[in-house]
């Protein structure tokens, strides 16, 4: 309901009102009263279908990204410090991968959002070193 006419027809009752004459007053907090449980019930039954299908949305999404999450490669962060423990110079990497040292750079301090192939190369390549050199 619109607040600001409640509060008009409130305003006008109050004014008219006289001593004898509450009938008029209590039947409108009546339906106002009445008024606002149908809207909360309204709302509460809308918010319950709202997040049932939320819910099911949730699901299907988990169910349709869980595949691609698992076969993720591991974040940038984690192929550098498998490099760098493995004594493999960010050169190697690029050498071997393809991807240009700027874009592993930018990429490793946040300025830039790696795709999927550009992890993927990057973990191929140290792979392949690591086997060349029988880490």
């Amino acid at each position: 309901m619109n607040q600001v006419l409640i509060r008009k027809i409130e305003d006008f009752l109050q004014a008219n009102a006289k001593d004898g004459d509450q009938s008029v007053q209590q039947l409108f907090n009546r339906e106002l009263s009445k008024a606002r449980d149908q809207t909360w019930a309204e709302l509460n039954q809308l918010h319950k279908k709202v997040s049932a299908e939320l819910d099911q949305l949730r699901k299907q999404v988990s169910a349709e990204v869980s595949p691609i999450v698992t076969n993720h490669p591991r974040s940038i962060h984690q192929i550098l410090a498998d490099a760098e423990a493995a004594k493999i110079t960010r050169k190697a990497l690029v050498e071997h991968s393809g991807v240009q040292y700027s874009t592993i750079w930018r990429i490793e301090n946040g300025i830039h959002t790696p795709n999927l192939k550009t992890l993927q190369r990057l973990e191929y390549a140290l792979a392949q070193i690591k086997n060349d050199v029988g880490i």
